[in-house]
């Protein structure tokens, strides 16, 4: 766990570097879906902090098995409106955000809590039907309408690219979050994170600014 840990930190090193950046200015999120208890420990033991889960359940059961009060957990998955009472309130960030009833739902249970919840807007990079997010054209609407709520806070973007093999294949999408971002940021400055990369093409997302990438099979190997 601490070499692919080692490993993956050394390759964000490496990409922030080719371009400029700092790398202390990207998050590694360990993506532990599926993941085991004693696994999320063990890389928590190594120094790994931030973890995202795609579903309510199962990381309300593992934060609650953890006695670690610095990590944060991130919601990475899609959030259906009957399992925001688990998330809000109990995650850094909510990754997916796709809709504005979604939105609201989340803000109705901050306020009830009396906190605000951080979120992402999450985009459709290449208007794939089988994926969540919505379409750049739609991003200033909704985000207009997010900035509305009391108890949301949109911190960036975050999007998801065709299944490619080829990670830099996968450039164009993440430099188009990016020039997105930049252009709404120009308007809502607290636009600052955008949340791309996976295992497979983190890099190139690095190299294309991305502030939170979401690494699961480079650090826990493959699931079974």
């Amino acid at each position: 766990m601490a070499l692919n840990i080692e490993a993956v930190e050394k390759r964000i090193v490496d990409a922030a570097q080719h371009v400029g950046r700092s790398s202390k200015d990207v998050c590694l999120v360990a993506v532990s879906k599926k993941q085991s208890i004693v696994a999320i420990k063990a890389a928590i033991d190594c120094g790994q902090i931030h973890f995202g889960e795609n579903y309510a359940q199962e990381l309300s059961l593992k934060r609650d098995a953890m006695t670690n009060s610095a990590v944060c957990w991130h919601f990475i998955g899609k959030l259906q409106r009957n399992k925001v009472s688990r998330i809000v309130g109990n995650v850094t960030l909510i990754h997916a955000v796709d809709s504005v009833t979604l939105a609201k739902a989340i803000d109705k249970e901050a306020v009830k809590r009396g906190v605000v919840q951080d979120i992402l807007l999450a985009i459709n990079l290449a208007d794939e039907v089988s994926k969540t997010g919505i379409a750049i054209d739609d991003a200033d609407r909704l985000l207009n309408e997010i900035n509305e709520l009391q108890g949301v806070k949109c911190k960036g973007l975050m999007g998801m690219p065709p299944l490619a093999n080829n990670a830099e294949y996968n450039r164009k999408y993440f430099c188009r979050l990016g020039m997105l971002r930049d252009r709404l940021m120009s308007i809502h400055p607290s636009l600052t994170e955008l949340s791309m990369g996976t295992s497979h093409d983190f890099e190139v997302a690095v190299e294309e600014g991305a502030t939170l990438i979401r690494v699961g099979t480079s650090i826990f190997g493959a699931r079974a």
